[in-house]
């Protein structure tokens, strides 16, 4: 994996378990800051 890419990768996948969590009710993976 390409280093310079690890950080969006990580972002994306927050943004992604953050919509999951909020369609959710807001309870799941993306309650860590």
């Amino acid at each position: 994996m390409i280093h310079v890419k690890r950080n969006q990768l990580m972002r994306w996948i927050w943004s992604r378990e953050k919509e999951i969590s909020d369609a959710c009710g807001g309870s799941g993976m993306a309650s860590v800051d």
